[in-house]
This record gives C-alpha cells, structure tokens and sequence, in this order.
C-alpha cells in the first residue's frame, strides 16, 4: 500500500515570518532609543509647583530681585524666618507641615538664589520648594 506523498512546504513557516517582524521591530526600537540623545544621568530637572495664574502660594518665602527675603509681608532674615517655622511648627507637633516654598523674582541671579537656599538650609530648613510659573507661550 502506497501513501500519497507529503506537501513539501513546512507548517512553521507562519510562526517563522512572524518571528522575523518581531525581531525587526524590537531592532527598530533598540537602535532609535539609543541614537537619541542621553542627558548626563547625574542632573535631576527641578520640579514644578503648578499655581493658578494670580496667586501666592500661601505661606512662602519671597526673594526679591536684589535678594532681600520678605516672609508673611515682613522683611525677615533666613534666621528670623527658621525661628518663626520652628516655634510654630513645635507648637504644631508631628502633624505639622515641614516644607516651606521659596519664590523668587526672575531677575534674581541663580548664584544670590543658591547663596540665600543654602542660608536657609544653615538655619535649619531643609525641605524647600522652589515654585516656578508656567510660561503660557503665544
């Protein structure tokens, strides 16, 4: 007894062109992820405290362009400002918020910015929030 030959193509050709696009694809995107550019991995972009256009945060730090702080409409010192948050927020307890924010006007110089955060940061505030404005564009 004669069996009719076999078909001569293979069952796994289906599977095996599916592969072959999978491959492609996951070489498509090995390749373009590593021809953008990498930013150095050392630097974290600052964060932004989004605020509806017109108002103060409530109970921030002001940094004027010449860099005098001014601190609930008062013309304080970074030392002045750590005793009034520490007797508050001793007064306060445990359930107390301990972030401050700072604002500071545009014009200010980043370094007279880093030389009055790292003032505060002496006098005891650590946990500080630098809020910017969103730039609505054209």
């Amino acid at each position: 007894m004669r069996l009719p030959p076999q078909a001569s193509g293979s069952p796994l050709e289906p599977t095996l062109a599916l592969m072959n696009v999978v491959f492609l694809l996951l070489l498509f995107f090995v390749v373009t992820g590593t021809i953008a550019y990498q930013h150095d991995r050392s630097i974290e972009p600052p964060t932004s405290i989004l605020l509806r256009t017109g108002t103060a945060p409530a109970d921030a730090i002001l940094i004027d362009a010449e860099g005098t702080l001014g601190f609930r409409g008062q013309v304080l010192g970074p030392a002045e400002i750590a005793t009034v948050l520490g007797v508050e927020w001793a007064a306060a307890g445990a359930s107390a918020a301990r972030s401050i924010q700072v604002v500071a006007d545009r014009r200010l110089k980043a370094q007279t910015l880093l030389a009055v955060i790292e003032d505060l940061k002496d006098h005891g505030l650590h946990s500080l929030s630098i809020v910017t404005v969103r730039d609505e564009g054209p």
